[in-house]
């Protein structure tokens, strides 16, 4: 029973190990011929692909991998093999091909410090894949033809220089290339065929480079669709012609980028286009598919994707995500307008009371409209006067959005109210909005955190002396940045990962990533030039203003993230006597990927947070 100021009722309370240990079940896909399903779920405990049919319940496991496991996989087009992603160290990922029958595994891509992606698969070529391989640079991917009948791998392009993405037609013919420039600036590269001259079609300046990438080729295999910010706030979705540059507006928004998009793969026609607003918004786009839109709504509650289909198309997989519950698997039939119910993600959580969360807005002290989300606690009759963790996003160009998230059921089912603030800087909400953040870390960035407060507060929705903040990575930084710029707004603060020098952050960039270092420097500075801006900005130079208290997650392999700062920050408040909690996990690097080291972590979290906000803790 949790009796915060006589507020609450009795509710079971979810317990860690619920919320935060792995899905049951995740990523299914439908067979190509519509008659299975497989997925990723638990065998010995190590990921492992699972197959069922459709209209069975037979569930078996494929792979039987006893190392670190399968997370990414997709079927063959044949029926008779599966291919799964793994990464094997810190520099390489392979590919490899699975024999459903046999269960022979072959590596297609056994390269030492090399990394495999795909690049495209299409029905109409089920014996061919394009692949790109770093085998020469780190940061420089070529294009590789892999001949799934033979497994042999055959060099097809090699990398211009600064190529960060390569885009075939519906042919499977390489014609496009995405290349980053040292300005921060982006440009599309477009020819004819192979061997003809490559030619620029579109140069992105930095300012619209973030959100600005082609898509994919039209039928005609000339026209190329595109996500364009060019001329307009938002990236709209447009369809542009190489040798005319003339362009069409297919969807856009006037407040939200565009966040995913649908197509038939059979006759590659667009049939819906999704903004992430509040809440997601589909767009249907072909009428032809109408009556499928409104009947997969009939199905669940919650906002859908269409994840997978068969070969035909007649089959789609369905997903259903809430934001209090566990996310719905459905197979759709198009045929006989039907859905099934799959199963659930995690269906432990369906026995527990979880919370809603909220979309909000305010306005900024510089009248900037920012947007996020908040959710009250549990059991909570009066929603007044309450203790609120302000939980920050990391990245920071990315953004929350609704939906079912372990760490904020986590803190709402512990008696606070969570607040998530989609800041300056934010990825969705237009190219205006994401550079308002650029080289405004610990500044504008930071003041939409602190405004974000004083409204909660003046909505009487928290209590000012009970408001903590809470991040991972940029996230981590933002905490740091609030217990030493405004100690008298936050009573404690919780960092994991977050880095606590910003000059060395910039030169920690790795060297796979090292294209994209004139654009990270535009966004936050550069230590070469603007070193007393990133020194000013970085909660180590201001440890003597820390004075509320604080804890520290940090993995002792971070290549982002300096172990040495945090010793002395730590070592520093100790001296001070104020109250530091400190975790070193000598096995993770830039974040957690251990079960046990995650569940360490936020146990030792709960019991810090209830000390200093008088939440609860799971007995």
């Amino acid at each position: 029973m949790h009796t915060h100021e006589n507020k609450t009722v009795s509710v079971d309370i979810p317990p860690k190990h619920v919320l935060f240990s792995s899905p049951d079940k995740i990523g299914p896909q439908i067979s190509p011929d519509g008659t299975k399903i497989t997925y990723i779920a638990m065998y010995n405990g190590v990921w492992n692909i699972w197959i069922k049919s459709i209209d069975k319940n037979d569930d078996r496991p494929l792979t039987h991998d006893t190392g670190i496991g399968i997370t990414t996989y997709s079927w063959l087009l044949d029926n008779q093999h599966l291919i799964y992603m793994q990464q094997q160290d810190q520099n390489s990922s392979h590919i490899f091909k699975f024999n459903i029958a046999t269960r022979k595994i072959i590596d297609i891509t056994p390269y030492k410090n090399v990394n495999a992606r795909i690049i495209s698969y299409r029905r109409e070529f089920p014996d061919t894949m394009l692949i790109s391989l770093n085998r020469n640079h780190p940061a420089l991917y070529d294009v590789y033809k892999w001949d799934l009948k033979t497994d042999m791998i055959t060099l097809v392009e090699k990398n211009l220089g600064n190529v960060t993405g390569w885009i075939a037609d519906n042919n499977l013919v390489i014609k496009g290339a995405m290349c980053a420039n040292q300005d921060g600036s982006t440009c599309l590269l477009i020819r004819d065929y192979p061997g003809a001259t490559w030619k620029e079609v579109i140069r992105w300046e930095f300012e619209d480079s973030a959100q600005s990438s082609p898509v994919g080729f039209a039928q005609d295999n000339r026209r190329i669709y595109i996500r364009d910010s060019r001329n307009s706030n938002t990236n709209r979705l447009i369809l542009l012609d190489p040798a005319t540059k003339e362009t069409q507006i297919v969807a856009q928004d006037e407040t939200y980028d565009l966040s995913g998009i649908f197509a038939d793969p059979v006759n590659h026609e667009l049939i819906s286009v999704t903004f992430t607003k509040e809440r997601k918004e589909v767009v249907l786009l072909n009428d032809t598919y109408a009556e499928d839109f409104k009947t997969i709504k009939t199905l669940d509650h919650g906002d859908f994707s269409i994840t997978d289909s068969s070969v035909d198309f007649n089959k789609w997989l369905i997903l259903f995500s809430k934001d209090n519950g566990p996310s719905s698997y459905y197979i759709y039939d198009r045929t006989t307008k039907t859905g099934k119910f799959l199963f659930f993600n995690n269906g432990s959580l369906s026995q527990y009371e979880l919370a809603y969360s909220e979309p909000i807005t305010f306005e900024a002290r510089d009248n900037l409209k920012i947007h996020g989300y908040l959710t009250y606690p549990t059991g909570v009759t009066e929603k007044t006067n309450l203790p609120i963790v302000v939980l920050v996003h990391g990245g920071p160009w990315v953004r929350d959005t609704w939906g079912f998230q372990p760490t904020v059921q986590w803190l709402a089912t512990r008696g606070y109210a969570v607040l998530q603030v989609n800041f300056r800087g934010s990825a969705g909400y237009g190219k205006e909005f994401l550079n308002a953040g650029n080289k405004e870390w610990g500044r504008k960035m930071h003041h939409d955190i602190e405004d974000a407060v004083k409204w909660a507060v003046e909505k009487n929705i928290a209590d000012k002396n009970k408001v903590a903040i809470f991040g991972s990575a940029y996230g981590g930084y933002e905490a740091m940045v609030a217990a030493a710029f405004s100690p008298d707004t936050f009573c404690c603060a919780v960092n994991i990962v977050g880095p606590l020098d910003l000059n060395k952050l910039a030169n920690s960039f790795p060297k796979e990533y090292s294209h994209f270092k004139g654009s990270f420097i535009k966004r936050v500075g550069d230590p070469e030039k603007e070193k007393d801006l990133l020194t000013d900005r970085s909660p180590i130079t201001r440890i003597e203003d820390i004075k509320i208290p604080v804890m520290i997650a940090q993995g002792k392999l971070d290549p982002r993230t300096s172990k040495e700062d945090s010793d002395k920050l730590v070592r520093h408040l100790r001296t001070k006597n104020i109250n530091t909690e400190y975790l070193i996990f000598e096995d993770e690097g830039h974040g957690f990927v251990k079960p046990h080291n995650n569940m360490h972590f936020f146990a030792t979290a709960e019991m810090f947070l209830a000390r200093h906000l008088g939440g609860r803790c799971e007995q």
